[in-house]
């Protein structure tokens, strides 16, 4: 159930795996659970261990591992598929989890060692916070600080004992009781999950007997003593404490937590001109430890006047700063960032990069999600139709447009879902512009966090429906077949679907609208589904819906042919604004004989018509479909197959033959003119004749 990132959600991915970089096993409805997909990354590779060597499971452990180092620095590992989460060391036990699942991999080591750092870090509140409550801290933690030595568990151990004597009881078990976040549904325990287990698993970390306690821990991730302390530090820190020279210390912390409160409370406080550019300084300065919290204090403080040097940390090499220096400029007023509103959109349309092969450094692009949300979120650039047309008219409709494309296809659902009301009001030259985007963004959604996706794929469905778009149908149909309801998801597509009323039947080909919906007659789908219904039978002369695929000509070289010759080119002339990857394929309609087409079921736009040397007339289809399968074009070309007796009795191709360029003068006594190309098997020779006013003919030339 592991996606293409390798996390597990609460329900089964969708797709399939044909281990490739391009494939796309994604997760559907609600969305990732970490704290579901850590353990059962860690499940596997006791699995691996135990001999079970397949390469998809191969390949499964190492996205997951890739997927959750790169939340090192940043912060503890998050819900989902989310941006770090840097409030907290310890987060459900992910932190402890991830030193685990990443022990032992040399190229995981320093990330690793983060998170040991992290878990060991959490032993006094941040161990006691969660969602939903405190329990996975109180299990995971313990084993992740155990891989860093003896000495951290030690120290770990310090910080918790009181409470784990608070938990035990008169007969030797243990009860769940947070201090500060009881949200235990059973009483004594957490859920189905015992408080013993937690409580025993610590208690036996120096026994070293099982794989999670560190029995088959190398020890390579072992804290010296500077690094315990650092880690010990910072618990009881307490920002308000600080003198302001030790919070400009305080941004090259290790931890993402005491980072983000020391730019926070630097924020708060009046700064003089010399802290300011010293912090201004740490931020520009690529060899200094100070970048992140740096650029994170300049947005706290409002410093506008760093505006130009955080826009160009849009392009920094390091991905976290651009990441941090988009958050920064969030924080400005839109007044302070408008001289820049173009550079920041061509940042965004240069780096685009695709979902897939994945950045390990940051496979969810948190940098352009950053940036998009300058451009197009509440407060941003463009968030209406108003401000869309200003903000065309200040950087042009090509650089807009394509910002917008960039936004649409970002890999997490949060990112697109800041477009959602821009989609809202697309004109129809608009949404024609936007055509692969929003087919995609129907059928597909967001590679990512697609739990905030849902509005906005709604609203692609809406946007091609006022232009009765007929792609649009079939790819909400693939929608709502591969995904849960979760959300009102189906409802909400079923819903706008009505708009279509009868055109949806004449889509072709024929996707069986109706039959769709008589399948959603259950459930929570029930009135939506019956709506659509009711609409196709109210729609007693419904307009054609318009296609993205089109085709313009289809033609044969030589619309006559000799069995001598026994072969033409059949071409097609076909465009496509939805850009699918047009596949074209050749029938026979009529004819006596048998045919052949070379290539056929291709992108090739021609293909050799060979007879099997039968003579007569002959009419051939072609049709335009992609691999997306929602619509079809189709046109038709005749070809008369002749029996000359050997006799050359077929004219040139082109017959009539027609200008390129007309007779015109040149000067007082000369006149030029061009025919258009001509082909002929044995060959064309060309006659300019000339017909009236007594001037001269050509004769026979071979061009």
């Amino acid at each position: 159930g592991a996606s293409h990132y390798g996390t597990v959600a609460h329900s089964l991915r969708q797709g399939s795996y044909d281990a490739s970089n391009s494939f796309r096993p994604v997760n559907t409805g609600y969305g990732v659970v970490n704290s579901i997909g850590m353990p059962c990354l860690l499940g596997v590779q006791l699995a691996k261990r135990c001999g079970v060597n397949d390469p998809v499971v191969n390949d499964m452990i190492e996205r997951a591992k890739m997927f959750y180092a790169s939340y090192a620095k940043r912060g503890a590992i998050p819900y989902g598929e989310h941006e770090a989460y840097d409030p907290r060391h310890e987060n459900n036990g992910k932190s402890g989890l991830a030193a685990i699942v990443l022990d032992n991999d040399p190229v995981y080591g320093s990330q690793a060692g983060f998170f040991v750092k992290m878990a060991l870090a959490s032993g006094d509140t941040d161990r006691d916070l969660g969602h939903t409550g405190a329990y996975f801290n109180y299990l995971w933690a313990p084993m992740g600080v155990q891989r860093g030595g003896p000495a951290a568990v030690q120290e770990y151990f310090k910080k918790i004992s009181w409470l784990l004597d608070l938990h035990r009881r008169w007969n030797g078990g243990f009860i769940y009781d947070s201090y500060s976040e009881n949200r235990a549904p059973n009483g004594s325990q957490y859920y189905d999950y015992r408080m013993s287990t937690a409580v025993l698993l610590t208690y036996a970390l120096p026994l070293q007997s099982l794989h999670i306690t560190g029995r088959d821990s190398t020890g390579s991730l072992a804290l010296s003593a500077g690094e315990i302390g650092d880690s010990m530090a910072v618990e009881d820190y307490d920002e308000n404490s600080r003198t302001t020279a030790q919070l400009v210390g305080d941004l090259a912390n290790w931890s993402a937590k005491i980072r983000r409160l020391a730019a926070i409370e630097l924020g708060d406080r009046t700064i003089d001109t010399a802290t300011r550019d010293e912090i201004r300084a740490k931020a520009l300065d690529v060899n200094g430890n100070s970048r992140y919290g740096a650029v994170q204090a300049l947005g706290e403080m409002n410093d506008t006047g760093f505006t130009a040097q955080l826009v160009s940390l849009l392009n920094d090499n390091d991905g976290y700063v651009r990441t941090l220096a988009a958050k920064a400029l969030q924080l400005f007023g839109s007044s302070s960032k408008t001289p820049y509103r173009a550079t920041m959109m061509t940042t965004l349309v240069s780096r685009d990069r695709p979902a897939f092969p994945v950045d390990p450094a940051d496979p969810l692009q948190f940098d352009q999600a950053a940036l998009i949300n300058n451009i197009f979120g509440s407060g941003s650039f463009a968030n209406s139709r108003t401000e869309m047309d200003t903000l065309i008219s200040q950087v042009g409709s090509q650089l807009f447009f394509d910002a917008l494309k960039v936004a649409s296809r970002h890999p997490i659902g949060i990112a697109r879902g800041k477009i959602t009301n821009l989609y809202k009001v697309l004109t129809p030259a608009e949404v024609d512009l936007m055509a692969p985007e929003l087919v995609d963004m129907v059928a597909l959604g967001s590679d990512a966090d697609r739990m905030f996706s849902l509005e906005v794929r709604n609203e692609a469905l809406k946007a091609m429906g006022r232009s009765l778009v007929a792609d649009a149908v079939p790819a909400a149909m693939q929608a709502i077949d591969g995904s849960n309801s979760w959300g009102g998801f189906h409802e909400n597509l079923l819903t706008s679907l009505v708009a279509y009323g009868g055109s949806s039947t004449l889509v072709t080909p024929d996707p069986d609208v109706e039959a769709f919906a008589q399948r959603y007659l259950t459930g929570g789908t029930v009135e939506e589904a019956q709506a659509l219904l009711n609409a196709i039978a109210a729609d007693t002369n419904p307009t054609p819906p318009v296609s993205y695929k089109s085709i313009a000509s289809a033609t044969a070289d030589h619309p006559n042919v000799d069995t001598t010759t026994n072969t033409t080119t059949l071409r097609v002339t076909a465009a496509d604004l939805a850009e699918g990857d047009s596949i074209f394929t050749w029938t026979k309609l009529s004819g006596p004989g048998a045919v052949t087409f070379t290539p056929n079921g291709t992108g090739a736009a021609a293909s050799t018509l060979t007879f099997g040397g039968t003579p007569g007339v002959y009419q051939f289809q072609v049709t335009m479909s992609d691999s997306r399968g929602f619509t079809e074009a189709y046109a038709t070309v005749s070809v008369n197959l002749i029996d000359s007796g050997g006799q050359d009795v077929i004219p040139p191709y082109l017959n009539p033959a027609i200008w390129a360029s007309a007779p015109a003068p040149v000067g007082g006594f000369s006149v030029t003119m061009t025919a258009m190309t001509a082909t002929d098997p044995s060959g064309v020779e060309y006659y300019f004749d000339c017909t009236s006013g007594g001037g001269h003919d050509s004769g026979w030339q071979d061009s």
